[in-house]
């Protein structure tokens, strides 16, 4: 798959501990984002075919490993308590400076999702589909 793709690892103060994050750029960008929220015991890695499908259509791509899972600190399948999902989405889309337009959500990321849109996460501003 082409394109540009930034990994990183940051200490989030929200989650206590350092989180994964990547951002993929495709060669010929729409200027969309989605945003991939993976489920319990998984990671954002297990997604690649939705981030090859999307790239290709020119979305950029953005995800992330929850505390406790994939490449993030934390105790493994552990996750963070709903009450910091907003902010701890917040920081992590803010630190990017990404404000996605869709969002795909597996199981537990789904739940998150819920629960963040009910507390209205000011990234998600911009968002047109889920």
């Amino acid at each position: 798959m082409g394109g540009n793709r930034t990994d990183r690892t940051f200490h989030s103060e929200v989650a206590d501990g350092d989180v994964f994050v990547e951002l993929i750029r495709p060669e010929k960008p729409n200027g969309e984002t989605v945003l991939i929220l993976h489920g319990l015991g998984d990671h954002f890695g297990r997604h690649e075919w939705a981030v090859s499908f999307l790239t290709q259509q020119g979305y950029s791509v953005i995800g992330l490993d929850w505390p406790g899972n994939g490449r993030s600190e934390g105790t493994r399948g552990d996750l963070p308590p709903t009450r910091l999902i907003d902010e701890f989405l917040e920081e992590i889309l803010s630190r990017e400076d990404v404000f996605p337009t869709g969002i795909l959500a597996h199981s537990t990321g789904g739940f998150f999702l819920i629960h963040s849109w009910a507390e209205t996460v000011p990234s998600f501003r911009d968002v047109e589909w889920v």
